[in-house]
Order: C-alpha cells, then structure tokens, then sequence
C-alpha cells in the first residue's frame, strides 16, 4: 500500500473526528445560532464554582511555614524515611544476588558442554 495512502487515511480520520466533535458541540448548545449564550447555560466543564462553595488555597502560604511539626509527627517521617531506606538496601542485595546467581549459571553451562 503506498505511504501517501496511509497519510490520507489518517487525515480523513483527523477530519471525521472534528466533524464530529463540531456537530456534538454544537448540538449541546442547542443548535447553530451564532449568538453567544447566556452564562447561565454554560457547560458544567467552564463553571469554576467549588463545590463546597469558596475557594480553598492550594499553594504555600506564610502560615503553613509557621506551624513546626509535633515530636510525634516527627517520628513518623523518620520511621517511613528508614523504612525505605531499608526496603531500598533490600532490593539491592536481592538485585546483587539474583546477578550472581544468573551469571553463575551462564558460567556452568559453558563448562558443562566441554564434558
């Protein structure tokens, strides 16, 4: 089948999904008039209202950076950071283990042939 072919395949795909996204989108808002809609029939995706009805902060404030954390949360931290640092050290002797192990065996078979 020649390249140009499957070129205009997928430009003839490209253009049947915007047709048809054209269409939908269009039909939602309730037909082909060119005049703009009203806010209140906005799709739900363009409203920004939060749900619990005012707007919370998701960056980092002065405030966050006053509170120091508890001893107890403190502890916490420290035992996830050493339970992954042990979980880390783990895999590496696994790794370092299954290594030799593999390489071993590649070893005998050679010395197995020779018999």
């Amino acid at each position: 089948m020649p390249s140009w072919f499957h070129q205009f395949g997928q430009v003839a795909i490209a253009a049947t999904v915007t047709l048809a996204v054209i269409v939908g989108v269009q039909q939602y808002n309730g037909g082909d008039s060119g005049a703009p809609q009203l806010a209140d029939s906005q799709l739900p995706v363009l409203q920004t209202v939060p749900f619990t009805g005012q707007a919370e902060p998701v960056s980092l404030s002065r405030e966050s950076l006053r509170q120091q954390p508890t001893e107890a949360q403190l502890m916490e931290q420290r035992k996830r950071i050493n339970a992954i640092l042990q979980d880390y050290e783990l895999q590496l002797r696994l790794n370092a283990q299954s290594e030799l192990h593999t390489t071993g065996q590649h070893q005998d078979i050679p010395a197995a042939s020779q018999q």
